[in-house]
Parts: C-alpha cells; structure tokens; sequence
C-alpha cells in the first residue's frame, strides 16, 4: 500500500491521512467548535523576547511520567517533555503530521504504519527511529499496564509494535481499532526514549521520561518541586503553533500551590505567571489587571450523571427519559461555574469528533417528563415526591471529588427535579472510596466525565462487554454500534454511527449530560503567544509562550 504524505492529505477508507476530512458530526457540525478564546497579543514576532522562566502555580504531580498521569491537571505540568506522532487541528479535525509525516491504514483498521520525520533525536542525544516508538508503544501495555490507564485506553486489542525499518514503524491490533489513529495525536501517546521504555513504572514515576519534546526536566520531587530547560537544538515542534525552533522560554517552573483559591492572588501580586482551573469571580480580575484567561471547551464526553440500571429506580427507562427532560441544563450552570462551560448538546462534547448536536433533545420539558412518569405508575405523594409499589422515585448521585464546583451544580439540579416528584441525594464520598462503591453496584448514578478526545471513550466506558458502568444485563443494540464505529476506517461512515449512538445514549438515557468541560488558563499580562488547543492535549504549546521583562 502506498504511504501518504499527510501534507497530500485527501479523504479515502484506505489511506486516512485524512481521516478527520469528515469530521464534523452526523449534523454536519465540525469537530472544531472549540471556544478557544484567540490571543490578545498582537506584538509582531520581530518583537519576541527570548529567555526568562514561566512560573506556574499548581499542585506539583506525583509522578512525572505521562503516560501514567495524563489527565488534564498532569497534563499542563508534563506535556513539554513529549511529542505526538501525529498533530490534530482542533478546527477541522484534520490530522498533520509531526514526528510521523506519513501513514497508512489498512482496509479493518488492524495495521497502522508510520513515516518518522529524520532529524529528530531525543533529549539524551538517541535519534527518534523505528524501534523507539515500537518500544514506547510497546511498554505502555506490557511495562505500565494499568498504570497507564489513559494511554492504554486508545491501545485496546493490542497485538505489537515494531520497526519495519530504520524510519518506520507498525502497530497492529487482533481486532479492529480505529480510535488509536486519533491517540497518536495526543500527549497520552507522546513518544519516550528507548532508554525510558526499559523503566518500570516506578522507576519513571520518580526520574521522569525522556523524550523529542522542546523541554528537558532538570528538577523533580515529586508532589514538591518540578523544573525544566529549554533545548536548544529543538526544530520539530508542534505544527499547531507559531514557533517552529526551540522554545523563547529558558524554562518553566511549577510552583508548588496547593491551595486553588489563592492562585488568582498569587498571579497578581507577581509570584507567578500562569495558571489553570480558574475560578469564574477571578476572571474579571485578571483581566483587569492586564492579563488574560484563554480557555476551550474539552473534547470527550460531558460532564454527566451515569444511571446505574441494575436494582434501581433507573432499570425502568421512563424514569432515565423523564430525567433527561426534566430539568434545565443552562439554569443549573448559570452563575455557577465560569461561562466559559457550556451546556450540554449531546452524549458527546461539541469538539469531539463526531459530534452531532441533540440540543432539541436534550430541551428542559418538565411537563412532558411528568407525564411518562405519571404513564409508569410513578404518582406523587404528600411531600411531593413521587412512590411506586411502596418506593420513592429516590436516587443519589455518587462521586469522590468536589472539583468545579460540582455540589452547587447538582444542588441547582435538585431544586428542578423536585418540582417533578424526584429526590436527588448528593453523595460525596471520602477520597479513595468511590472505587470500591462502583465495584459493588451499590449506588443509584456516578458523576462522570470523559476527557479523552477520541469518541471511542463512550464504548470504554458503557459497552457491556468494556466498563459496562451502568451495570446493563445484558447487550443490546446500543453495543452493536458502539463496536461497529471503532471498525470504520471511512470518516463518513464512523461519524454516521456515532450519530446513532449519541441519539441511542440521550433517547434510553443511558447517560444524562450536563455540560461539557472546559478548561482555562490565566497569564499576567507579561505573558505573551498562549493559546489553548485541546486536540494536542490539555495545556498550552509552551514553545510558543515568550515573557516580556
């Protein structure tokens, strides 16, 4: 078969160089609806200034390998030592090429072939050649295993990796898996050294990895400190930013702030110059001050409640589609959390490819959820709420952390729902013990939400036969398409059957969306050139990012 090079890239089922050409959603929305605020900064590059330190505030990660803490916090503290076979314009959902500049999939999406770009080495000095990425590839399943519970999601049916020659590489799989196409284009499959790959997962946890990325660590404790310096033979960065050679910055600095309500304060008094989560009564402030808030919606799926269907009030569908309906996405947001979340359109988030827009479905109509309840023999009592054969239409909703604000939403959510005769318990739990409460099947819904951009995610999560979180008995329709799209070589198609399974989540209300994530990065007004793209992972392109003294 013939390699493309992806900058030919033209949609064919063969050869995907340009899988993302139709990746908009079934509703012909594009997989790059990303809020993404463009850059204020409109210094001419002859005005750059090199050099200087970004200091950012954070809690400093345990482990600073990240292909085991790839989640969105972890991601902006060690996404400069890594890159990505492939890069992803959050616009189009094109793929481009980055460390490989060509690729090939066969006709069951089985075999991936790449062409690495020549040139590239590593920070310890190794160049970037076939057997490196089969290796990288290679230890997250059979050194890190779950260790590396991200990357390993996009690695499913896994067979083996290796080089087919000094500049190539092949991945294949024992059954189909189109959704590792799009992994190779995030920061959970960014490619380490052999050196690295040998490691075992503790090893890599306490010294870091070794990668092409644009920033070498140069000091870590983990949970305490974390430090990096530019390299300076860096010519392969990211085709989604400006800067195409070495980082402006000398280094970047995390600044050990555990404490995120003092973050804002620390930015303008001048202790440091970045950081993320911000707060929505922060927003103006910083803005005020000179700096600015970037933000982008996340692709994956919403921030959501997750009905457990098993020996609860949700086993009966009427109950799931009445609370789909009954209560109001945008009210329950509203001056909680920043307006930079969105309310929820559909079982996917509005950047994720394959997004098709359910608005209409997902439209708050209480009356309308009163009657399928009242249709199902759920009637209100005394207090309101309502009984059937002796038992309240009563749920929880179960979860582990407090983050964004997350019992506000819910409490808002609450007072809706109570008007229509449901009683909503908020159940926030000690940290440690949601795992253990999901295993046992012993709560009414989970609090969710899917950060990994690639739609498959949904299938990881809800197939009966992969996470099965919502305890179905057995496999019904919805299973058929969820493995029929990780088989769909052809755009067109896939996104056709996503369609179906995000209408098939919201109708059975196998998945209750709430809104889709978002996340914010705050720079004083020193700061110059960030920019969020989530599609290359959580995080700025820091090679882009220059410092004005």
């Amino acid at each position: 078969m013939k390699i493309t090079p992806l900058s030919a890239v033209l949609p064919a089922a063969l050869v995907v160089s340009a899988l993302a050409a139709g990746c908009g959603g079934g509703s012909g929305s594009g997989a790059g609806g990303a809020s993404a605020t463009a850059s204020a900064d409109t210094t001419t590059a002859t005005a750059i200034t090199r050099g200087g330190t970004l200091r950012f505030g954070d809690t400093v990660v345990d482990c600073a390998d990240p292909h085991q803490r790839g989640n969105n916090p972890s991601s902006y503290q060690l996404k400069p030592v890594t890159d990505s076979l492939l890069a992803q314009d959050p616009k189009t959902g094109r793929f481009l090429p980055w460390l490989a500049t060509a690729y090939t999939v066969n006709d069951s999406a089985t075999k991936f072939t790449f062409t690495l770009r020549q040139g590239v080495t590593f920070s310890d000095g190794t160049p970037l050649d076939g057997q490196a990425v089969a290796d990288s590839i290679d230890a997250i399943v059979n050194k890190l295993g779950a260790a590396a519970s991200l990357p390993i999601g996009y690695l499913n049916n896994y067979k083996d990796a290796k080089a087919t020659g000094a500049n190539t590489v092949e991945v294949d799989f024992s059954k189909p898996n189109i959704a590792f196409l799009q992994g190779t284009a995030t920061t959970n499959l960014g490619i380490v050294s052999e050196a690295t790959s040998k490691l075992s997962a503790e090893q890599r946890c306490a010294k870091g990895v070794v990668g092409t990325g644009p920033f070498v660590i140069t000091k870590f404790t983990p949970a305490q400190s974390l430090a990096y310096k530019r390299r300076a033979d860096y010519q392969w960065a990211n085709p989604l930013g400006k800067n195409r050679g070495p980082a402006y910055l000398d280094g970047l600095q995390i600044v050990s702030i555990k404490d995120t309500s003092v973050l804002a304060n620390s930015l303008l008094s001048n202790q440091i110059d970045a950081y993320s989560v911000v707060l929505p009564q922060d927003a103006g402030r910083i803005d005020q001050s000179g700096g600015h808030v970037y933000t982008t919606t996340n692709a994956g799926y919403p921030v959501a409640i997750l009905p457990n269907v098993k020996g609860t009030i949700f086993s009966d569908p009427a109950v799931r589609q009445a609370l789909q309906i009954g209560f109001d996405r945008k009210q329950a947001i509203s001056g909680v959390i920043g307006d930079w979340f969105h309310a929820s359109t559909s079982a996917l988030s509005s950047t994720t490819v394959g997004y098709k827009d359910l608005s209409t479905d997902l439209a708050a109509d209480p009356a309308r959820a009163e009657q399928l309840l009242d249709a199902a023999g759920w009637k209100k009592g005394p207090d309101g709420i309502r009984v059937k054969d002796g038992k309240k239409l009563k749920f929880d909703v179960t979860w582990e952390i407090d983050w964004n604000a997350t019992s506000s939403v819910l409490a808002a959510v609450k007072e809706q729902l109570k008007k229509i005769g449901f009683e909503l318990d908020i159940n926030l739990v000690p940290s440690g013990q949601s795992a253990a409460i999901y295993k046992s099947g012993k709560f009414d819904s989970r609090w969710v939400n899917g950060y990994t951009p690639e739609p498959d995610t949904l299938r990881a999560v809800l197939a009966v036969d992969a996470g099965n979180w919502s305890n179905r008995a057995s496999k019904d329709e919805l299973d058929g398409l969820l493995q029929k799209q990780v088989q769909q070589v052809d755009p067109t198609q896939r996104n056709a059957t996503l369609a179906q399974i995000q209408q098939q989540l919201v109708k059975e209300g196998y998945l209750i969306p709430i809104y889709d994530w978002a996340q914010s990065f705050a720079v004083s007004s020193k700061v110059h050139g960030a920019q969020l793209l989530y599609l290359s992972g959580p995080g700025p392109l820091y090679s882009d990012i220059w410092l004005s003294h």
